[in-house]
């Protein structure tokens, strides 16, 4: 009719409606887990375990029970045999977990998860997998945490400065408060969380229905402690550590679901068969190429990995790891000036022999002069640029940050901030990335380099199906 508007109806085919808070009065329920922390003993040891290379630290979840591993942490108390030495300080590996040399989960039937040299996966893996929320919450006793000092008390192991105050990941972690000749006692707590991107930081309440052996194997505490000689720096006088290091009353506290309907589902769930999406992780590579020009290609990307491909994490570190200080040093920031010198100026990924950016892009760290960047002779930061929307979030604050533990994540999920990928991605059962389970698929990293051997580390994480029901465990 003239003069009258009508308003146009939505097709049937949209979906419901989005309300403003102030107009939504349906009632919604909630339901959500609520635990308990069981304390779980090492199999090995009720009080010490001495911590030398090669030891296992073992904890056993029940089939029966009802838990979520993400909820659950480890502790133990960190104990050095007698005071480190008149004028010396104590120091560890921060921004990762340095002691565990593999990380295995192992069903009684059924295959296993096995991640080896875990503390290169988690110093490459915690500053992108990791919100910056979650960092500043955390603390010392938690190895990975934000540093809430200047830059000058945030030194790398081999000296060089953060790059930003107070919020930036703590590099070297003192392990006596900055106290010198002390005798170290250092209590740790690990949320499992922290062992993000793996099967042991599984965000659901589970059942497994057979017993679970979650194995920690120690490194050789050469290579993860050493001493300086100065209170604030722990390059100074660098010196691998000379006592004897052991570990104290470690436990499991395993979060276990107290809510009865929960449970009662979750046996239904059992006894019917149920499946969940898990994250897999293995390392694909470990070489040291060599030149100026150091071009790597993966062994086949296949169904062995998972359905589909989530990420590859690709980085370069220390040729002379057994160096005190190097072991877990991957950082491209080797000037304040110029990406001379650095281990990666720039580089290129291919899956199936197909580019994936168009050109050689720069490696961070963007290098300044003057005050003012200079791409044509300080280099660019295209890895920072072009992944910023996956970076958004983490802990890599800038493209400094970025550098100074250097790791390129390849990601083939889909390209969200860090805060939507913990809500929609890992907590719903979400099958996202590259589909492998059709053929074998190639990967290969080219780049240019200072001149120099470096060993070129690779993990791929794909997703599986967890299958459980009465006998069965399996991930496909």
């Amino acid at each position: 009719m003239e003069g009258t508007s009508a308003i146009a109806m939505p097709p049937s085919h949209i979906g419901p409606d989005v309300k403003g808070q102030e107009i939504f009065y349906d009632p919604l329920k909630c339901e959500y887990g609520q635990y308990i922390h069981y304390q779980v003993s090492a199999q090995e040891a009720l009080g010490t375990i001495p911590f030398v290379s090669g030891q296992t630290m073992s904890f056993q979840v029940l089939g029966s029970n009802h838990v979520n591993l993400a909820e659950s942490y480890l502790e133990f108390t960190l104990n050095e045999s007698a005071a480190t030495g008149a004028g010396l300080f104590a120091w560890t590996y921060g921004a990762c977990i340095p002691f565990f040399r593999t990380l295995i989960w192992q069903p009684t039937g059924g295959q296993n998860e096995t991640i080896d040299y875990y503390h290169h996966y988690s110093k490459m893996s915690l500053p992108y997998l990791v919100s910056q929320e979650t960092l500043q919450s955390l603390d010392k006793s938690n190895i990975f945490f934000a540093s809430r000092q200047l830059q000058t008390q945030n030194k790398h192991p081999l000296g060089q400065n953060a790059d930003v105050p107070y919020d930036e990941m703590q590099y070297a972690v003192s392990l006596d408060n900055n106290t010198a000749n002390t005798q170290v006692s250092y209590n740790i707590k690990l949320p499992l969380s922290l062992f993000a991107g793996t099967i042991v930081a599984l965000q659901k309440d589970v059942k497994f229905g057979m017993n679970v052996t979650i194995q920690f194997v120690l490194e050789d505490p050469t290579n993860i402690f050493w001493t300086s000689n100065a209170q604030f720096d722990p390059s100074s006088s660098i010196t691998a550590t000379t006592k004897t290091w052991s570990i104290v009353n470690p436990f499991l506290w395993l979060a276990q679901e107290q809510d009865p309907s929960i449970k009662m589902r979750l046996d239904a769930m059992y006894a019917n068969g149920y499946s969940v999406v898990v994250p897999s992780i293995r390392k694909a590579y470990q070489q040291a190429p060599g030149g100026t020009s150091q071009n790597t290609q993966l062994p086949p990307i296949n169904r062995a990995y998972g359905s589909h491909l989530k990420r590859v994490f690709y980085s370069l570190f220390n040729a002379t790891e057994s160096t005190v200080g190097q072991f877990l040093d991957n950082s491209n920031n080797t000037s304040t000036s110029s990406n001379a010198g650095a281990r990666v100026i720039t580089f290129q990924t291919l899956w199936d022999g197909i580019p994936r950016q168009q050109r050689y892009i720069g490696a961070s760290p963007m290098f300044y002069a003057g005050g003012a960047g200079q791409i044509s002779t300080n280099g660019s930061n295209g890895d920072w640029a072009r992944q910023f929307k996956f970076l958004q979030d983490s802990c890599y604050i800038n493209s400094d940050v970025l550098g100074h533990s250097w790791t390129f994540c390849d990601d083939f999920s889909m390209r969200q901030p860090r805060l939507e990928k913990e809500i929609k991605d890992e907590e719903q059962n979400k099958i996202d990335g590259m589909y492998i389970g059709d053929a074998d698929h190639t990967w290969q990293f080219q780049s240019t380099n200072a001149a120099g051997n470096y060993n070129h580390y690779a993990y791929v994480q794909g997703i599986k199906i967890m299958r459980v029901s009465p006998g069965v465990l399996q991930l496909v």
